[in-house]
């Protein structure tokens, strides 16, 4: 068994126009109207940020960990079309893909 996350929403809270925005699939790019310019992307795939300035973002993203084996992981990709990355067990650090 080792850790694994997915992501579970991929979000952020611009604190200039107070817009959140949020990726809900992998190329939906989602983008704040105001002066910071607060961009989302990845839906559950990847969380990816762009910003004028990232001190005027408040993250709203989440993720669910889980004990699994490698065949869980499989099977759950191909039932669900869920997508779990590991978590390095020496740092518990989120591998990024």
């Amino acid at each position: 068994m080792q850790k694994f996350y997915r992501i579970t929403r991929n979000a952020a809270k611009c604190k200039v126009c107070g817009m959140t925005v949020e990726s809900k699939h992998v190329h939906d790019f989602k983008t704040c109207r105001c002066e910071n310019q607060l961009s989302v992307d990845g839906g559950k795939c990847y969380i990816k940020r762009s910003a004028m300035n990232f001190q005027d973002i408040e993250e709203l993203s989440t993720t669910e960990e889980r004990d699994l084996s490698q065949e869980e992981v499989n099977k759950l990709y191909e039932e669900k079309h869920e997508s779990w990355y590991p978590i390095d067990n020496k740092t518990n650090q989120k591998e990024t893909v």
